[in-house]
């Protein structure tokens, strides 16, 4: 790693964004950490690069971090430059064509995850519906903490779908958790039923 690049940019992050306290994983260490390693070729969340060794960066590396950094200042969301973001300890891809998953989402999955696990002790395979999944978040946090449950998603966003399904296809779930636009969604749950 270059120390007068690290240096030069991380005062640059301090200096120009104010970071959001709802964001608390994202500060300048994280967010220079997350960055690099996108550059390098290896997008992570700033939570996935919190400890992370960071590579040497070639010249062409060098310039794409810097205009990383310009957009970050810009305003563009870290999520969106890096296409990665963290929820429930799950790495998920990320668009600007849904929303980010958010922290304050994760205390809705949380108590989901918990009543989920007291349904798995009486029902072998609970169902489990995630109507305006965006990127899948909530799907793909309750098929991976939840693995005897089968899981429905949908969204009236093509692209959200389109998003969703490649988070589900990242983590290997695509048996237990199925992606539709809304429109399908019904009938499918009907026939299962």
């Amino acid at each position: 790693m270059d120390g007068n690049l690290s240096r030069e940019l991380l005062t640059v992050l301090d200096t120009d964004i104010d970071f959001l306290p709802d964001k608390p994983e994202e500060t300048a260490e994280t967010t220079l950490a997350a960055l690099w390693l996108a550059a390098a070729g290896e997008p992570t969340s700033a939570t996935g690069a919190v400890g992370r060794q960071l590579p040497a960066l070639d010249r062409r590396q060098q310039g794409e971090l810097r205009a990383m950094v310009r957009r970050r200042v810009a305003g563009t969301p870290l999520a969106h430059i890096t296409g990665r973001q963290q929820f429930m300890g799950v790495e998920l891809l990320t668009t600007a064509q849904a929303l980010i998953p958010r922290r304050e989402t994760e205390i809705l999955g949380r108590a989901a995850v918990r009543q989920l696990e007291k349904i798995e002790r009486a029902v072998e395979h609970p169902m489990v519906m995630d109507v305006c999944t965006g990127a899948g978040n909530l799907a793909v946090a309750m098929a991976l903490h939840c693995p005897a449950c089968h899981v429905f998603a949908a969204d009236l966003s093509d692209d959200a779908v389109a998003l969703a399904e490649r988070n589900v296809a990242l983590h290997g779930i695509e048996s237990r958790c199925k992606v539709l636009p809304v429109i399908c969604l019904l009938p499918l749950m009907i026939r299962m039923s």
